[in-house]
């Protein structure tokens, strides 16, 4: 009989890592712990004057405020580089009034630009916060531009607030709000284009690539950012080239183009290397490991995984680091090497349990359990997938409760545990049907129709395999179809109904060709 199981987590699900920033070592004042906000005078704040960029450390819950000393009619753009933690920028008028708010780059890797004209001659104030949930780390504060206003000035201030519109629309991820974005990017292209300021409108071209890579439109993703690539290069922008060659790398890869994603993940990475961008160079090894998965090359999927880890971990970044080495022990499962598999999995539980990510644990847990059954050690299996358990039912999340007590079923059938393996396998059934959830009810039936059969009631064998293949059909599920109805055609040539098993075994024969 064909049992069933349904896993997902490393094993099955190998993620791409985001395009990041490096984070940088600050080199003016240490963050403090994060203290109750308080009204900040103007007068009291630090001035923030062109050429003296401030970097600073962030903890959760901080706000930092500076000081812009400014006539009527300038414009200003301010700056901020995120590194790692994700900030508001707020403008308050010399009266206390406030004149703009600026929250757009949701990835804490990105850069917040506020661009505005003065109205009046006074001090402004600028306030970087965090979110209270938001991580720590670090930001580069720069007054970058302060002149007298121009009339393509105004145009700009007009092509940022479109720029700003398009940021939060693609934030929202909704596939509406996408479109909206497209739209909105669109239209700052134009009056970047219209004021000559080709920096802008490269970034333009990237709000548009990355906006086309969520709607899966990789493609058009990819002809936008090599136009943004053009533009980087003949800014000589080293780093934005060096972005523009990782997202287009991005593009091929999803179109699994794999050859030409690691060629241009490959050319990003000398830049990251050139440039000293360590967070950058982390995320750009890990995803040359991950384009050489699929070309089944795990040697060299490995190699560039175990060149980002000591990154990551300098950098101190755990979520990555375990994401990483989950990575690498999907890569020696691939590869049949299931040793290396457990020791990587054993260190990303353990990274888990101490980050404190019950769910996460739990998907480690079924990954060594599903590992140590193909090992053949049903018995750790058995003990990973029991320590799964209430974690998922902790979490509340019922249907992994549910996966995890089909593979609790499978491993008891298989140590002679037969009560148990239908008490766990009906339990499950439950939730899956309780969750309308036909994928697993179908994997459970399955499983329950090969459990009845070793128990020799093959007629209530025959009926659970039957559901399953009618619950396969319909989720359009064709090898799970094909083999609940190889099962059932096998227990009617076992009861010597010869002619239906051979219905069956004939029914099955197209969909395994």
């Amino acid at each position: 009989m064909s049992l069933q199981s349904e896993r997902t987590g490393f094993g099955l699900a190998m993620a791409l890592l985001i395009c990041a920033l490096s984070v940088a070592t600050p080199k003016a004042i240490r963050a403090q712990e994060p203290q109750p906000p308080t009204k900040i005078k103007t007068k009291d704040a630090p001035k923030l004057k062109p050429g003296g960029p401030v970097e600073r450390e962030m903890a959760a819950g901080q706000s930092h405020a500076y000081r812009l000393k400014l006539r009527a009619g300038e414009f200003a753009r301010v700056t901020v580089e995120q590194r790692g933690v994700d900030v508001s920028l707020k403008l308050t008028g010399p009266k206390g009034e406030q004149l703009a708010e600026v929250n757009n780059k949701k990835d804490p890797l990105e850069r917040e630009t506020l661009l505005f004209i003065a109205e009046a001659k006074g001090d402004y104030l600028l306030e970087v916060s965090a979110a209270k949930e938001a991580a720590a780390g670090t930001y580069r504060a720069e007054l970058a531009e302060l002149r007298a206003a121009t009339e393509r000035d105004r145009n700009r201030v007009s092509a940022e607030r479109k720029m700003s519109e398009a940021d939060q629309l693609r934030a929202d991820k909704k596939p509406e709000s996408l479109r909206q974005a497209v739209a909105k990017y669109q239209e700052a292209l134009a009056l970047w284009r219209a004021a000559s300021d080709r920096q802008r409108e490269a970034d333009a071209l990237a709000g548009l690539g990355a906006v086309f890579s969520s709607l899966n439109e990789h493609q058009q993703a990819r002809d936008h950012h090599n136009q943004a690539l053009t533009i980087r290069r003949e800014l000589k922008d080293r780093a934005g080239e060096g972005n523009a060659l990782h997202a287009i790398g991005l593009a091929h890869n999803s179109m699994r183009e794999y050859q030409q994603a690691i060629s241009h993940f490959e050319q990003a990475l000398a830049i990251r290397r050139e440039t000293g961008d360590e967070r950058r160079m982390a995320t750009t090894l890990a995803n040359i490991g991950l384009a050489f998965y699929p070309l089944r090359d795990f040697q060299k999927t490995i190699d560039y995984c175990e060149q980002a880890l000591p990154l990551w971990r300098k950098l101190k970044d755990r979520d990555q680091e375990v994401q990483t080495l989950g990575f690498i022990a999907s890569a020696y499962e691939a590869w049949d090497k299931r040793q290396q598999a457990l020791e990587y999995f054993a260190q990303v539980r353990e990274l888990r349990r101490e980050m404190k990510n019950q769910s996460g644990e739990a998907e480690t847990l079924l990954d060594l359990g599903a590992v140590s059954r193909d090992v053949g050690d049903n018995r750790k299996a058995l003990e990973y997938f029991e320590a799964a358990l209430p974690l998922w039912r902790a979490a509340g999340n019922r249907g992994r409760e549910a996966s995890t007590l089909n593979f609790i079923g499978l491993v008891s059938r298989t140590l002679g545990e037969k009560d148990r393996a239908l008490d766990c396998y009906s339990q499950a059934l439950a939730l899956s049907r309780e969750l309308k959830n036909q994928s697993l009810e179908a994997t459970v039936l399955n499983n329950l129709g090969g459990l009845y059969n070793s128990l020799g009631d093959k007629r209530k064998a025959i009926e659970n395999f039957r559901q399953a293949a009618a619950l396969q059909q319909t989720a359009k599920n064709r090898a799970g179809e094909a083999s609940a109805l190889t099962n059932t055609g096998a227990i009617h040539a076992d009861l010597g109904e010869n002619e239906q098993a051979l219905e069956f075994y004939n029914r099955t024969l197209p969909i395994w060709r």
